[in-house]
């Protein structure tokens, strides 16, 4: 079709539809950019609900705000399935002074889940018994939302030292997570 049109013509036609790709090129995730950005939390021989052992486990994770002197001012945000631990790039609304999560007051801690591609221990994490670092891939022990929760506690009570909890929220995913910790 376009062999068969003048050069000027095809220009006029195709001009749109290449500026609307270039648009669409532009366009981020729907849960904006993701990425492994974030603090690392490590914990050896981690046990498993499974009853493996993950020789290393990490924790990608976030914070916004302060945690306070008593410490009790943490709200932990769990994030769905395909999402990371850039709160502000998939709930980023609701996160700032005066929002839903106000980093004036509360301390934010969110979470990668364990077993996932952003920064946390993951299939693509490279497996211990392999002598050239290749990744788990399926060798991967399987992973809990228990296992995950469990492993968050131990971040916002060793590496945090966050003495009290006053929320946990999460859609999807992190509905399942925000039960475990109930």
């Amino acid at each position: 079709l376009i062999h068969m049109l003048t050069r000027p013509h095809a220009a006029r036609i195709l001009s749109p539809l290449l500026r609307r790709r270039a648009f669409s090129a532009k366009m981020e995730d729907e849960y904006g950019k993701m990425t492994s950005d974030g603090n690392k939390f490590t914990v050896k021989n981690f046990p498993l609900e499974s009853s493996s052992i993950l020789p290393t486990a990490t924790l990608n994770y976030k914070t916004y705000g302060t945690l306070s002197p008593t410490r009790d001012n943490a709200i932990v945000v769990c994030h769905a399935l395909t999402g990371n631990a850039s709160l502000e790039g998939w709930w980023g609304g609701l996160l700032g002074e005066g929002k839903a999560f106000d980093t004036s007051k509360y301390f934010i801690v969110c979470c990668n889940i364990l077993g996932s591609c952003y920064g946390s221990t993951s299939p693509q994490s490279p497996s211990p018994t392999s002598e050239d670092s290749e990744p788990y891939g399926v060798d991967f022990p399987d992973v809990s939302v228990s296992d995950g929760v469990r492993l968050q506690l131990r971040l916002l009570k060793e590496e945090l030292g966050v003495k009290s909890v006053k929320s946990v929220i999460g859609g999807s995913f992190g509905g399942m997570q925000t039960l475990e910790y109930a």
